[in-house]
C-alpha cells in the first residue's frame, strides 16, 4: 500500500451509517453523529423507517 493511500484511509471524510442493521436503534447514534461532524466527517444514514419515533429524535445528517 502506498503511504499516500494509507494516510488517506486513516482520515475518512465520509461515513455511511448503514449495512449493519438498523442504525437508529444504536442508543448513542446522536453522540456518534456529533463526533463525526466534530471531526469534519460527513454522514449518510440509511434506515428502513421501522421506528419512526426514533427518526424524529435524530440530529441532522449531512447527506
Amino acid at each position: 500500500v502506498k503511504q499516500e493511500t494509507l494516510l488517506e484511509g486513516l482520515n475518512p471524510r465520509h461515513c455511511a451509517l448503514s449495512l449493519v442493521g438498523e442504525p437508529i436503534m444504536y442508543p448513542e447514534i446522536n453522540a456518534l453523529v456529533d463526533e463525526l461532524h466534530r471531526r469534519h466527517i460527513s454522514t449518510f444514514l440509511v434506515t428502513n423507517a421501522q421506528f419512526p419515533e426514533r427518526i424524529k429524535l435524530l440530529k441532522p445528517i449531512t447527506q
